[in-house]
């Protein structure tokens, strides 16, 4: 197995795709998202659980019926765009994980949380965030100028 004969010595049936069930902050609802094998996000659930029981029941049912859901690609603020999945006339379940600046990576983007949520795992341990990503900013003190 090396890179020169293609091989990757990774099962072809498995992509390396996890949901990742999570809460923000500590005691609140569960919330779900689908990471590609690079840890990347490729979408989320478009709503939250009160429990882990119900947000596992909701992503196995996604995953057991994603042939029956409806893909619907949007425009969005600032000429970006937008795709949900959900069932014929009912709510969304699936959003992506963020706009795009083309219609057609939006498509692609959706035909690729379908691909990789066929064969992801689901991750039964919820993680906890006390805040996200973008409200842990530490200013560095600025030195006096000399």
């Amino acid at each position: 197995m090396s890179e020169l004969d293609g091989s990757s010595g990774r099962d072809p049936g498995v992509s390396g795709a996890h949901f990742q069930l999570y809460r923000i902050p500590a005691g609140s609802a569960v919330g779900w998202r689908l990471l590609g094998g690079n840890h990347r996000p490729i979408g989320r659930g478009a709503v939250s659980y009160p429990a882990l029981p119900e947000c596992l029941a909701a992503v196995k049912e996604i995953v057991d019926r994603l042939a029956e859901l409806e893909s619907v690609v949007t425009r969005a603020p600032l000429n970006r765009w937008e795709w949900r999945l959900r069932f014929a006339g009912g709510a969304d379940l699936v959003v992506g994980a963020h706009p795009y600046d083309r219609r057609i990576r939006a498509v692609s983007a959706h035909l690729h949380f379908r691909s990789q949520a066929a064969t992801a795992r689901i991750d039964d341990a919820v993680l906890v965030a006390e805040a996200r990503r973008g409200n842990r900013r530490i200013r560095e003190p600025r030195m006096p100028p000399r």
